[in-house]
């Protein structure tokens, strides 16, 4: 042998183990399944072995929940690193897949990452998905329907109804001792009982309320509305106490009529009380925004109204007793 043909055989030698030095380093991607035949909502573990240098960064890229189409993932777990020699290592990942549609399914899409670069399985593995056999031709191996499965009794699943039923019968027991404590109780005096109406003068009361009407500042605050409805309350009560005019249910044109009917139907008092309640009804009913000068003087109005009819019932007082004297003096 020559020396020049020594030469080329070494160099061909030394290139050929670079290249499987340089193979045995370069990251690997191996898959399987193990069973490869499942039952249509079975589960298997598809194996994955990523062999890369020691030291590099290694992530299973798979999909988040579907690794094909029908395929579901329901769990990656990295199950075991192994050295394989002093600058090869190997990561085992199990990834737990079931399938619900029978079909077969090719599992190309498994792939990992080693230090920034993508290398995929080298070869998809096969995933067969079977339905459950059913052997038509010997019905009565099917099993008949079940009878109805009767729980055993748990006397703590009852025990809220217990307490239920106990503080039903309690509440009971102390309403009929209340009742029997109080429903025969003796009545109050009459002495007790609760005083009848006012047994102020009615022109006291009535004066009181329009001085406390006219400060109670309804019409600064443009509160038109209350003040002819607390107006139109003191002589209402008035009249009722005064002349015996049940004035609680009636209409202003009712009060008015029954008003008249006591004594001139077209007295100066009559024209004022008319006055007062239809002024205070446009304001109360009909949105009426009466003028300052215009409460103001209405409320002279009502007041002189009191005043009046003070005059009236005092001189009628008055008149009888006269006649009750100069009868005595006869």
């Amino acid at each position: 042998m020559t020396k020049r043909s020594f030469l080329f055989l070494l160099s061909a030698l030394c290139l050929s183990l670079s290249a499987f030095v340089a193979k045995g380093q370069t990251p690997q991607v191996n898959a399987k399944l193990d069973p490869p035949k499942i039952l249509i909502g079975e589960e298997t573990t598809l194996e994955v072995r990523v062999s890369h240098p020691k030291g590099t960064h290694v992530e299973l890229t798979l999909p988040a929940d579907t690794l094909v189409t029908g395929v579901e993932i329901k769990g990656i777990s990295l199950s075991d690193s192994t050295t394989i020699t002093e600058t090869l290592q190997e990561y085992t990942y199990h990834v737990t897949l079931t399938a619900f549609d029978s079909a077969s399914y090719e599992l190309h899409n498994i792939v990992a990452m080693v230090g920034g670069d993508i290398y995929r399985a080298q070869s998809a593995p096969i995933l067969i998905v079977n339905t459950v056999p059913v052997d038509v031709d010997h019905p009565e191996k099917f099993a008949g329907l079940k009878g109805q499965w009767q729980p055993d009794f748990v006397w703590k699943d009852y025990i809220g109804v217990f307490f239920a039923l106990l503080a039903f019968v309690l509440l009971c027991i102390a309403a009929y001792v209340l009742w029997k404590k109080y429903a025969h109780r003796p009545k109050k005096e009459d002495s007790e009982a609760p005083l009848p109406e006012s047994l102020r003068d009615p022109y006291e009361e009535a004066i009181e309320g329009m001085n406390e009407l006219k400060s109670s500042g309804l019409i600064e605050d443009n509160r038109v509305k209350d003040y002819y409805t607390g107006m139109t309350d003191i002589l209402r009560r008035f009249i009722h106490r005064v002349y015996g005019i049940d004035t609680s249910e009636k209409t202003s044109s009712e009060i008015l009529e029954a008003f008249r009917a006591l004594g001139d139907r077209e007295s100066e008092l009559s024209r004022d009380l008319r006055r007062i309640l239809e002024t205070a009804d446009f304001a109360k009913f009909a949105k009426y925004a009466p003028t300052q000068d215009e409460n103001i003087g209405l409320w002279q109005v009502s007041l002189g109204f009191v005043e009046e009819v003070q005059k009236e019932k005092a001189g009628v007082s008055d008149e009888a007793e006269s006649e009750k004297g100069g009868g005595s003096d006869v």
